[in-house]
């Protein structure tokens, strides 16, 4: 995530790790919107994004 993530901790004994999330906007959702709800008190995800992010990784994966 490019948020708080784990990777720190991979960083620091010297790996390389990146932070990414991919996601789409929904246009039917303000931005801001969207970015509160992760880390909120409810926090969530937009389904579609859920999907959308599993595919990019494997596609990422598959790549390498």
């Amino acid at each position: 995530s490019s948020g708080s993530t784990d990777s720190k901790f991979i960083r620091e004994r010297g790996a390389y790790a990146l932070g990414l999330c991919p996601f789409r906007l929904d246009h039917n959702m303000p931005y801001t919107e969207m970015i509160e709800m992760a880390h909120g008190r409810n926090e969530r995800m937009w389904l579609p994004n859920l999907s959308y992010s599993m595919e990019f990784f494997y596609r990422l994966m598959k790549a390498f």
